[in-house]
């Protein structure tokens, strides 16, 4: 039951709303309870767990029995809900128990049908042509069965189909009685092209009559028991004696941590799969790329490992293998053969990634492809890239036209950062050598608030003066110093020249105040004084040399060097307004 404790009605108050369960006690009870209560945004506060031996006199509770059937009870408080919402978080949690209850009675059948299709593929015939599956091939689906049986597949649910005809014209159908788990809901849906059967699309029909001997693929249902994840589905052909397709055994469930967490090189199938990728990928045994190779895919994203193909696998890893030399954003894309979604695997640059990258990467794939995101998942370790896989649901059939290579464009430009505007401005104006010193000397003189207001590229537009400290500088009058800024002023870093206000913006001053971020600002007047502001040392003396590295007076002489700090920036808008300077320092 769900309620909000109430002492007048149930002798006791709290300030959370309650939940109880009381159930046989089997596995996945807690996990999905609160997968089903996060579904819904519930925080969760506090859950009890205690399981007891009971005895009960026909369904009431007559005491305790340590040789009872054992009870779970469960005690959830969460953050208060609505009295109207009360009866629907019920239902929804009945629905889930349901489900786990339906799964966990019916596991030891599924694991017997798991067996079965075992047997079928020891008797299968000779291969009888090129389309068809090799001995060997055979063999490791037999080797991947087992391993399944050994836990490392949580069993939810088992249907058989039956198929007859071939390749567009195929018809399917449920073999009657052999709903096992999740299956035996009326209201389950695994494939929802499966839903008419007499309604097929050609492309699936074609699909479930391939001669292929297994088949793994995500399904379009999110399970409700265990883990909110899509289900996989293992599907395991079922052949004549001719070696023609008479139907499928299909299994859905979830691969164990085991799958995920153990070496390709040591599970059945992928073994087979990463072997001839790297034979194919013909790289010298023991050398840097080989050993590379082999790393990108023992890290290969687990679910999209047991799905893909040899050649595709080939080129995308060896794309990604080219990344360790020149790193950029990097996207890999999977459609399903089925167009229920398309695979997105995405690499950037670790510094670049960040939650609001993530967001902006959904919404970039999400209109892309006109789904929506249903799984993601993000590696981020100590490698220089960091890795997105998404998963965007798709309509069967109405994926829109795409183009890949505009999608990782958009997706780059989406990760770029203020400072890679800047860079690429600086070497635009100045070219690459000096850009890139520039780039250096100035990537970190701009607050995040002036990053907020402006782009890198407004900052080179609007022209960047330094200050500097020198011992002749100290010893120069102020009148002395404006002459010199006057005669020998450099260009700012859009390379055009400089205004004479930019020299006079931080002069003068009629009042102060101190900003939010604790920086000294000024308001100064003057004839004709832009904006500007100021970081680095107040203290030292302007002379009035540019961006652009060692500048040079009229005479020929140096003023400056891009080796050296720059110790104090104004930045300068049209000199229209008053100058404000903000002084770091």
């Amino acid at each position: 039951r769900v309620y909000n404790p109430d002492l007048e009605e149930h002798g006791w108050k709290c300030d959370h709303t309650i939940i109880e369960v009381v159930n046989d006690d089997m596995p996945f009870l807690v996990d999905s309870v609160t997968a089903a209560l996060t579904r819904r945004d519930i925080p969760i506060y506090l859950i009890v767990h205690p399981i007891l031996r009971l005895r009960r006199d026909g369904g009431r509770l007559a005491g305790l029995d340590a040789n009872g059937a054992a009870e779970s009870f469960l005690h959830v408080e969460v953050a208060r809900q609505p009295g109207d919402r009360l009866a629907g978080i019920a239902a929804e949690l009945d629905s889930v128990l349901a489900d786990v209850r339906l799964a966990v009675n019916d596991w030891q059948p599924m694991r017997d049908k798991l067996r079965e299709a075992v047997r079928e593929l020891e008797a299968l015939p000779e291969p009888r042509s090129p389309d068809y599956h090799t001995e060997e091939e055979v063999a490791e689906v037999r080797e991947f069965l087992r391993w399944l049986y050994d836990d490392n597949f949580t069993l939810l649910g088992y249907r058989a189909y039956a198929i007859s005809g071939t390749g567009r014209t195929a018809k399917v159908s449920i073999e009657s009685g052999t709903d096992l788990g999740v299956f035996r809901d009326p209201d389950f849906r695994v494939y929802r092209e499966f839903d008419d059967l007499d309604k097929l699309r050609p492309e699936v029909r074609a699909f479930l009559s391939r001669p292929a001997a297994l088949e793994i693929n995500k399904t379009g249902a999110v399970s409700t028991i265990h883990r909110p994840v899509s289900m996989d589905a293992i599907s395991v052909r079922r052949f004549d004696a001719k070696g023609k397709v008479t139907g499928q055994h299909v299994f859905v469930g979830l691969f164990t941590s085991n799958a995920y967490n153990r070496s390709a090189l040591g599970i059945p199938l992928l073994r087979l799969k990463v072997r001839r990728v790297i034979e194919q990928a013909n790289l010298t045994p023991g050398s840097h790329d080989a050993k590379a190779l082999v790393n990108i895919l023992e890290t290969f994203p687990r679910d999209e490992l047991f799905q893909v193909d040899d050649d595709h696998l080939l080129a995308t890893s060896l794309e990604i293998l080219n990344l360790q030399e020149r790193q950029r954003v990097a996207l890999f894309l999977r459609r399903d053969p089925l167009d229920r979604f398309v695979s997105c695997l995405t690499y950037v640059p670790r510094d670049r990634y960040d939650t609001d990258f993530r967001h902006r990467l959904q919404a970039i794939m999400e209109k892309a492809f006109g789904g929506t995101c249903g799984d993601w998942f993000t590696q981020l370790g100590d490698a220089p890239m960091a890795r997105t896989h998404m998963f965007i649901h798709t309509a069967p059939g109405a994926i829109p036209d795409y183009d890949a290579a505009a999608i990782e464009a958009e997706i780059a430009q989406a990760a770029r950062s203020w400072a890679d505007q800047l860079q690429d401005a600086l070497v635009g104006a100045h070219g690459e050598e000096t850009g890139l010193a520039l780039f250096q000397r100035y990537q970190r003189a701009f607050g995040s608030g002036y990053h907020e207001r402006f782009t890198g590229e407004v900052a080179v537009g609007d022209g960047v003066t330094r200050t500097q400290s020198s011992s002749s500088s100290r010893s120069t009058s102020s009148s002395s110093m404006s002459s010199l800024s006057s005669s020998s002023r450099s260009p700012p870093l859009s390379s055009k020249a400089s205004s004479p206000e930019s020299s006079t913006s931080s002069s003068s001053s009629s009042s102060s105040r101190s900003s939010p971020s604790g920086a000294h600002e000024t308001d100064g007047s003057g004839a004709g004084a832009a904006d500007a502001l100021a970081v680095g040392d107040a203290s030292a003396s302007a002379t009035g040399i540019g961006l652009l590295g060692a500048t040079r007076s009229s005479d020929g002489s140096s003023l400056g060097d891009a080796t050296q700090p720059a110790p104090t920036i104004a930045v300068q808008p049209p000199a229209t307004r008053r100058a404000r300077v903000v002084r770091i320092g």
